[in-house]
C-alpha cells in the first residue's frame, strides 16, 4: 500500500543523508523521497554553504533547521570554518550562537 503525504507528515523527522562527494545533505522520508537539501562548496578547511531548500508542502516543520544543524555539526567534526552564503544559514547562525565559532573569519 502506498503512503500519501499525510502519512509522511505524521513522521516528524526525516533521515538526513550526506553525500560528501556531491557536497550535499538531503532530508529524506523513505516513503516520500527527498523533501529538502543543503549544498556547500569546500575549499581546504572552509565550507561555503550555498543553498538550503525545502519543498513548499514541508515548509515550517523544522526540516531546514535539521539540515543546518547536521551540516554545521559535520563542519565542526571536520575542523572546517563556514561561510554562510545562504541566507537561511546566516540567520541560523545568528539564532544559534553555539555555532558562532564556525563562522569563517578571513585573514589579512
Amino acid at each position: 500500500m502506498a503512503l500519501d503525504s499525510g502519512d509522511t507528515e505524521r513522521r516528524a523527522t526525516p533521515d538526513i543523508v550526506h553525500d560528501q562527494e556531491k557536497q550535499r545533505l538531503g532530508a529524506v522520508f523513505p516513503e516520500r523521497g527527498e523533501v529538502g537539501y543543503l549544498t556547500y562548496e569546500r575549499a581546504g578547511t572552509v565550507a561555503t554553504f550555498t543553498h538550503t531548500v525545502v519543498d513548499r508542502e514541508f515548509g515550517g516543520r523544522g526540516i531546514a533547521g535539521q539540515l543546518a544543524a547536521a551540516a554545521l555539526d559535520f563542519a565542526r567534526e571536520q575542523g572546517w570554518s563556514v561561510v554562510p552564503r545562504c541566507s537561511y544559514i546566516a540567520s541560523y547562525l545568528e539564532r544559534h550562537p553555539g555555532y558562532a565559532d564556525l563562522r569563517h573569519t578571513p585573514t589579512a
